[in-house]
């Protein structure tokens, strides 16, 4: 059984110090979201084998919330840069590439492609806009993740922190 949590990025900054969206951080209120997010995940006894994010440093902040609950050692962490701002597409393209051994991924990204690729994965469950910090977690009965695209998939949990 694998385990695929989708998290968009907690609460950021409308602007960045420098203009750049990439560079947009997280507000007080994105830390605590991130931080209780996490915590949520723990408690529902989520365990990452590995987080993959964005570059963006919104995504990445995020991130560090969850590597610091989970304590998770730096070689179960990457970013990639084809999340910032990835389709739908992308998203599953970079968890078909995740490596067989992967149990529990935790894939930090951005709206619209983060809400597309959810509405996507289900006929019967549709989401307007993944909030701030919303987490949608999924498991698949597959041995490889080149198979998930095309698995039969059961909806585990749909939690963000005004819920």
């Amino acid at each position: 059984m694998k385990t695929l949590v989708l998290v968009r990025h907690a609460s950021a900054e409308q602007y960045s110090h420098n203009g750049l969206d990439i560079s947009r951080s997280l507000t007080d209120r994105g830390k605590r979201e991130a931080l209780f997010i996490a915590s949520v995940l723990k408690e529902k006894k989520i365990h990452p084998d590995i987080i993959i994010t964005s570059t963006a440093m919104r995504a990445k902040e995020t991130a560090m919330a969850f590597i610091n609950t989970f304590a998770i050692d730096t070689n179960q962490y990457t970013e990639k840069e084809a999340l910032y701002l990835a389709s739908d597409s992308v998203i599953s393209q970079i968890i078909s590439l995740l490596q067989p051994q992967i149990n529990s991924a935790i894939i930090i990204c951005h709206n619209p492609g983060i809400t597309d690729f959810v509405n996507g994965l289900f006929n019967n469950i549709s989401i307007d806009n993944m909030p701030p910090c919303a987490v949608f977690a999924i498991q698949s009965k597959i041995k490889s993740w080149q198979d998930f695209s095309f698995s039969e998939k059961q909806f585990s949990f749909f939690e963000y922190p005004k819920l």
